[in-house]
């Protein structure tokens, strides 16, 4: 059985394989990347009343992160503390942070939401409590990742969320999500995973409508940055046969040519 929902985010799985912030002492060096999800935004929504046009702006206000204990609440409170702008931060869940939004005790929420579109979760909430999209300044990107390399950030081109046309440029948090695997699994049965995967794209497509548009093999090699997670010998194996480039640096100390 092949659990498709739990699908983990780049970072997570490279604090998992680093043993460093919430697996400090837990460190897992046999981590594998199998293939790419999709690559989404931990996207930054404001009351559009709020005159708040960037994560800067949100100094002293209260914002809802996200729910408590999740990796991306988690990375909101790092950039707050990061770059010292002293948001009142009020972790909460999904259900609590739309009613707190509506009634306008807080200002806003992060939800993670697909690369061009709303979340389905705040469209009806858009439609009696305006929103608008914020995000950090290509100084504040600078400053996050001198702490946290790893973390990937995407400039977004006004017209980049088809629900907010009059947003952009800004910088958001995107994560590349997919599946990983560890070193224990043979060559043969990851690459048969993703020869799978690949060939029955279209019906996941029509399952799961964010991942349209992504290349799961190429686009990990493509859009991961310096600091990566090894690859699984069979997702390298089968990228090889498509012609597709590997970089040394995705290449684990099993893999054989």
């Amino acid at each position: 059985v092949f659990d498709y929902a739990m699908a983990i985010d780049l970072p997570g799985s490279l604090q998992l394989y680093k043993g460093i912030e919430g697996f400090e002492g837990k460190q897992f060096k046999d981590v594998r990347w199998l293939f790419l999800r999709n690559i989404f935004a931990d996207r930054l929504y404001v009351r559009k009343d709020s005159g708040i046009t960037s994560f800067a702006d949100l100094k002293g206000k209260k914002f809802c992160p996200g729910i408590p204990g999740s990796a991306s609440a988690a990375y909101v409170m790092d950039y707050n503390e990061i770059l010292g702008h002293e948001i009142d931060l009020v972790p909460s869940a999904l259900g609590d942070a739309i009613t707190a939004l509506k009634e306008n005790r807080i200002v806003g929420m992060q939800k993670s939401s697909g690369l061009s579109n709303m979340d389905a979760a705040l469209i009806e909430v858009n439609l009696t409590t305006p929103l608008t999209v914020i995000g950090y300044s290509e100084e504040d990107v600078k400053k996050i990742q001198e702490r946290i390399p790893y973390m990937t950030f995407l400039k977004r081109e006004k017209g980049s969320i088809v629900e907010f046309p009059d947003v952009g440029p800004i910088w958001e948090e995107c994560p590349i999500a997919g599946a990983v695997a560890t070193a224990a699994m043979p060559e043969e049965v990851g690459y048969q995973i993703v020869k799978a995967y690949v060939e029955g794209f279209d019906e996941v497509v029509a399952a799961y409508g964010p991942v349209k548009g992504f290349d799961p093999v190429g686009d990990y090699f493509k859009n991961a940055g310096d600091d990566v997670v090894p690859a699984h010998a069979g997702l390298i194996r089968y990228a090889k046969e498509q012609g597709i480039e590997v970089p040394e640096r995705f290449i684990p100390p099993e893999y054989k040519e």
